[in-house]
C-alpha cells in the first residue's frame, strides 16, 4: 500500500510538471525487436540501440546502430603511414586533466547507445571537482520544473538517457561530489539551427550569472562541433563560443570507439595499439583530432576494444564495481528475465535508476552472467519476467 501511494504521488507530480513517462521503461529485447519490424525506417539504430543499451545488451546495441549505417571507410596509404609515424598514445585521463587546468569549459560528447562514454567521464569527475569544476551540464537533463527534486538521486524523471544505469551512475557520482546539475536543452521544441542556438543561450546564461564557474558540458553526437555545420550553421559548442567569447575544450568520444565489426571501425582506430583510454599526441604534445567529416574538435578519445568478463563488457566493472553472479537455485521467476540492481529496496518505490541492468535469456546464461555491484556496499536485485512476476533478492556485501 505504501509503495502504491508513493508511485501515485510521483505520477501526480509528473502530470503537474508535464513529465509523464512510462514508470517501467525497461523493455525486453523481444519487444524492442518487434518494434523495429514495424518502425524500422525512422527508429532503427536510434531508439532501438539506446533501448537495448538500457537493458545491458551492449553488443546488440552496437549491431543495431551499425545495421542502419554499414559504412566501411578507408584513408590513403600515405595518411596511414603519417599517422603511425607521428602520433603516440598517452594516458587520456592525465592529458584531459592537464587541459582542464587551462580551461573553464570542457565538453564531452557521447553516442546515446554507448554507455562506455558515461563510464569514462564518471572516472574523471573526482579530479575535475578538485580542479574547481562545479557544474555538470547535460543535454539529456529534463529542462522542466521539478528537475532539482527529481535529481537528488538519478530517477526516471531526471532525463531520458539518465534511465540507462551508467548514466545514472554518472549522475550519482556527480551528486556525491556536490556538482550542481544544470539542464540546458531547448524547451521550445525547435530542432536544427534554432535548437543549437537555444541550447547555447541557456548555457551562456549560466556562465553570465556565474562568471567564474568552471563547467563540464555533456552532449550527444554532433553538438560538440566547434565550426560550421550543414543545416545548423553552427552547433551548440560553436554557438557557445560565439556568445561567450570562451573557447571550450572539446573531447569527442565517438570517432575512436569500436563498432560491432572490425571492418566498420574508423581506419585510424584500427591502427592504434593501446590497451587503455588514450589521447594520441605528436612530439609537440598536439592531439590527433582529425575527423573524416572534417568537423572541428580539440581531441579524440581512444577507447580500447572491449573484453568480456562474466559475459559482460569489462568496463562495466570500472569505477569501484565488481561482478556478482546469481545463484540459479535462488531464482523463482521464469526466463527471459531482467535483473535490476539497486542500492536499497526503497529505490524501486521512488523510481531511482538502477546501478546495473541486464536481460538474461536462460539458465545457461544465468550461471555465467554477472551483474555489476559497488564493492563493499549492500545491494538489492529485482528480477522481473515477461509475465510481470517479480522477485526481490537482498545481498549483504559490506563486511565492514
Amino acid at each position: 500500500m505504501k509503495a502504491l501511494s508513493i508511485i501515485i504521488s510521483i505520477l501526480i507530480a509528473q502530470i503537474l510538471y508535464g513529465q509523464v513517462i512510462d514508470p517501467f521503461p525497461y523493455k525486453f529485447s523481444s519487444s524492442i525487436y518487434e518494434r523495429i519490424k514495424i518502425d524500422s525506417n525512422r527508429w532503427r539504430g536510434g531508439g532501438s540501440s539506446a533501448d537495448l543499451s538500457f537493458i545491458g545488451l551492449y553488443n546488440e546495441a552496437l549491431i543495431e546502430w551499425d545495421k542502419a549505417r554499414p559504412l566501411v571507410r578507408s584513408i590513403p596509404e600515405t595518411d596511414s603511414i603519417e599517422f603511425i609515424k607521428t602520433y603516440k598514445p598517452v594516458d587520456a585521463k592525465k592529458y584531459i586533466l592537464s587541459k582542464a587546468k587551462e580551461n573553464r569549459i570542457l565538453i564531452f560528447n557521447e553516442a546515446h547507445f554507448n554507455p562506455r562514454n558515461r563510464v569514462f567521464v564518471t572516472s574523471l569527475l573526482k579530479d575535475l571537482r578538485r580542479l574547481g569544476y562545479t557544474y555538470f551540464v547535460a543535454e539529456t537533463f529534463a529542462n522542466k520544473p521539478g528537475f532539482a527534486d527529481n535529481s537528488i538521486y538519478p530517477t526516471l524523471n531526471s532525463g531520458y538517457y539518465v534511465m540507462e544505469p551508467q548514466f545514472g551512475n554518472l549522475v550519482r557520482e556527480a551528486n556525491n561530489l556536490k556538482f550542481k546539475l544544470y539542464p540546458y536543452e531547448d524547451t521550445t521544441r525547435n530542432n536544427g539551427k534554432f535548437r543549437e542556438i537555444e541550447q547555447a543561450k541557456n548555457i551562456a546564461s549560466l556562465l553570465k550569472t556565474k562568471p567564474h564557474a568552471k563547467i563540464i558540458i555533456y552532449c550527444g553526437f554532433s553538438h560538440i562541433y566547434e565550426d560550421s555545420v550543414d543545416g545548423w550553421e553552427r552547433a551548440m559548442a560553436g554557438r557557445l563560443k560565439e556568445y561567450t567569447g570562451l573557447d571550450p575544450y572539446t573531447i569527442d568520444q565517438i570517432v575512436l570507439s569500436e563498432h560491432s565489426e572490425e571492418q566498420l571501425n574508423n581506419p585510424y582506430y584500427r591502427m592504434v595499439k593501446a590497451s587503455k583510454y588514450s589521447i594520441l599526441i605528436d612530439k609537440h604534445g598536439n592531439p590527433f583530432n582529425k575527423r573524416l567529416d572534417g568537423q572541428k574538435v580539440d581531441a579524440l578519445l581512444f577507447s580500447p576494444q572491449t573484453r568480456h568478463v562474466n559475459n559482460r563488457p569489462d568496463w562495466i566493472f570500472e569505477n569501484g564495481k565488481e561482478p556478482y553472479i546469481l545463484n540459479k537455485d535462488s531464482v523463482n521467476v521464469s526466463f527471459p528475465l531482467i535483473a535490476k540492481v539497486y542500492l536499497k529496496e526503497s529505490d524501486i518505490e521512488y523510481m531511482v535508476v538502477p546501478i546495473d541492468i541486464i536481460e538474461i535469456k536462460n539458465e545457461k546464461d544465468l550461471i555465467k552472467t554477472a551483474v555489476a555491484v559497488f564493492k563493499k556496499k549492500d545491494f538489492v536485485i529485482q528480477l522481473i519476467d515477461t509475465l510481470g512476476k517479480t522477485q526481490i533478492i537482498k545481498v549483504r556485501n559490506n563486511d565492514g
